[in-house]
């Protein structure tokens, strides 16, 4: 489906008014326009109760002669000043963040256990010939124990499990009592934005797993709005119509080496105070292009242009990336006839439009900017009303007041190489043992006969040894097992790094001795032991996942189209469908932070609902208030079961009901009531012979 290029911090300046009915998520929509005038203390009221935010955002549509990047023209003096700037403040930060580059580089390594491609290519060197029946197989290779992948992936599972496995990810509670209901709506909203827009793999990968490999993890939170052709079907025939598919927050996690916010304040601080916040992206010239088309961008070609020597020199920067699939040495280069990728800057800065002379303003605003190295090609005022920079940031083990710290890479990548020699060293020593080294007089053994027969050897000796003792012509040398306490010291030295992270067996999905243990068992010893973990996690809900939902429920409240549509699920289970107006998730949430506690399971859930069923079952006080069809029901869905109404049996008019234990499946004998089921009328059934 094509789609039309959009801003990629926000929505266009020059959107149209007026946007076409929507097809899917948001529903039909005209748009986040309204006058930017600021209403005067004696106005009517706003017709709306997003009217007043509405009415303080920029003009949506600028004339092209006020348009500031109209004004940045290439090679013009505010151009220059411009561009200077934004390229200081790059390369500010840039200095301080390439520091680490090398030991991201290096992490990136261990966990993947240096496995190259390269090295299965040199292995397999020998046996490309046309004859390689007699070729030997190849030798054994140190063993690298990937200690470090199966530590930070269990880790990794355990935050994810705490923040995104339940649903809604972002609970939400309403600042004012009489905002509840609005509360839970903006839940329903934010849990299928995320869902449309594949929310879950930047959580993943930029609050779970970048922080423990690189020290922290960085995502970008932009609103999108995207046309695509739908199909309808009036009058019998299909027609084919171009419409907003989309329209929302799109997340997406940021390469740590591409990212460069301001260095003077810590990372995950820096979307309030820092100044600046960038970071760079390769884009096809193809979508560059189509986005000037748009009016997104502009002076595309003069930048592309400009920069191809600047692209070029970025080769070195991907070939050091590339290292990570064995591709070493080898330059990704774009051949000539095929559309070249271009790296652009994009970011926000927080500025007075009166000092770089892009506006008459004396207030300092963010504003958005897209460029080359040499060619500015977006520049506007952000728009958005949570006056963040649009980007976020964690630091899960930061000290708080400093800019950059380690990860747990860095605290657990010593013990894997450790680990490693350990076990190398004991293979190795193995390997002597069975080898069989010699030590033999030439003058009286015939020594090829020691190197031609690695298996299964016959020795000769020479004439000249006939009748003397064979232990003075050869004699094996004795190799003493030194390495036998590796085995031990492979164990402590992996409780000790276990020790320093918290991940235990549990967490990595080893069953410890003491026999079977149950799910409740399991999950237990598995949150006693991840106590460390919970902390982890309760920092990265506080730093991530708060500033990154603050933000998205301020643009839906201000950009969102006028209707939209969502699938929810019911309280019995079912798919429904149900529209959201603006009026309807107006008000102020507060994002509830982690406890850092498991959420529950369904198997713990069908364990506790079992439970539940039997109570009620067994109590007819209870079974006057709660539907005991209805919590089976329940419980069997739980437990995965599909299409259960289906078993259902359907009374039939003209027979008598057939009676049951008094409705309870779970009576019997003196305790059944055959006749009556508890909580419901007797069924009235007509009989032919019956007077009426």
């Amino acid at each position: 489906m094509a789609t039309q290029p959009q801003d990629i911090f926000g929505p266009l300046s020059n959107t149209p008014s007026q946007l076409p009915a929507p097809a899917s998520l948001f529903g039909p929509s005209a748009g986040a326009q309204a006058p930017s005038v600021i209403p005067a203390s004696g106005s009517p009221a706003p017709t709306s109760p997003l009217a007043y935010i509405r009415d303080t955002l920029p003009p949506t549509t600028t004339p092209p002669e006020e348009q500031v990047i109209n004004k940045l023209k290439p090679d013009s003096e505010l151009h220059r000043d411009t561009l200077q700037k934004l390229n200081a403040m790059f390369d500010f930060s840039h200095k301080e963040m390439e520091k680490n580059y090398y030991r991201w580089n290096y992490a990136e390594q261990r966990i993947q256990a240096w496995t190259s491609v390269q090295d299965y290519k040199k292995i397999m060197e020998p046996y490309t010939g046309t004859d390689c029946s007699a070729l030997a197989p190849p030798e054994p290779v140190s063993v690298i124990v990937p200690y470090s992948y199966a530590t930070l992936h269990a880790a990794a599972t355990f935050i994810s499990q705490v923040l995104l496995g339940q649903k809604p990810a972002f609970p939400l509670m309403a600042v004012r009592g009489t905002e509840t209901d609005r509360a839970r709506l903006m839940e329903i909203a934010l849990q299928s934005n995320l869902d449309a827009a594949r929310g879950q793999e930047t959580l993943w990968q930029f609050a779970c797993w970048d922080p423990l490999v690189y020290g922290f993890g960085a995502c970008k939170n932009p609103w999108e709005e995207r046309q695509g052709k739908t199909i309808r079907w009036l009058g019998g025939q299909r027609e084919m119509a171009t419409e907003l598919t989309f329209a929302g927050n799109v997340p997406s996690s940021i390469d740590p080496y591409a990212f460069h916010p301001d260095p003077r304040v810590p990372i995950h601080e820096c979307n309030l105070r820092g100044d600046f916040m960038f970071c760079e992206e390769r884009i096809s010239e193809t979508v560059l292009k189509d986005m000037e088309k748009a009016g997104s961008l502009k002076w595309v070609k003069e930048g592309l242009e400009k920069n191809k020597t600047f692209d070029r020199q970025n080769y070195q920067d991907q070939n050091r990336r590339r290292m990570k699939i064995g591709a070493w040495g080898e330059t990704l280069a774009t051949p000539a006839n095929v559309v070249g990728f271009r790296t652009i800057r994009e970011g926000t800065v927080r500025l007075v439009p009166k000092d770089w002379k892009l506006g008459d303003s004396d207030t300092s605003e963010l504003w958005k900017f897209t460029w080359f190295q040499e060619q500015i090609i977006q520049a506007e005022p952000l728009g958005m009303i949570h006056s963040m920079h649009p980007m976020v940031a964690t630091e899960p083990a930061s000290f708080g007041h400093d800019f950059m710290s380690m990860s747990m890479h860095d605290m657990i990548g010593p013990f894997q190489d450790i680990l490693s020699w350990l076990v190398s060293s004991r293979m190795e020593n193995v390997r002597t043992a069975i080898n069989n080294q010699f030590i033999a007089d030439p003058a009286r053994v015939e020594v090829n006969d020691i190197r031609d027969s690695p298996i299964g050897r016959i020795i000769r000796l020479k004439q000249t040894s006939m009748g003397l003792p064979i232990k003075e012509a050869i004699m094996q040398l004795q190799v003493q097992d030194v390495t036998m306490g590796h085995l031990t010291d492979i164990q402590t030295m992996r409780i000790l790094a276990d020790t320093i992270t918290g991940v235990n067996d549990n967490m990595r999905g080893i069953q410890t001795s003491g026999g079977r243990r149950s799910a409740t068992e399991a999950r237990m010893a598995m949150q006693n032991g991840a106590s460390r973990l919970s902390q982890t996690a309760i920092r990265v809900s506080g730093q991530a996942f708060q500033p990154l939902c603050q933000q998205m429920i301020m643009n839906i409240q201000q950009f969102m189209p006028e209707k939209m549509w969502i699938e929810t699920t019911g309280d019995d289970g079912q798919p429904n469908s149900q529209q959201i107006t603006p009026d309807m998730i107006v008000g102020q949430f507060n994002y509830q932070v982690s406890d850092g506690t498991l959420p529950y399971d369904k198997t713990a859930l069908v364990e506790i609902w079992k439970d539940i069923m039997l109570g009620v079952a067994k109590d007819p006080e209870l079974r006057q208030d709660y539907s005991l069809s209805k919590i089976f029901r329940h419980v069997a869905e739980l437990g995965g079961a599909k299409n259960i109404d289906a078993f259902q049996n359907q009374p039939t008019l003209g027979a008598p009901a057939q009676p049951t234990a008094g409705g309870n499946p779970f009576l019997t004998g003196a305790e059944a009531n055959p006749g009556e089921v508890p909580g419901r009328m007797p069924l009235a059934v007509a009989s032919p012979a019956a007077p009426m």
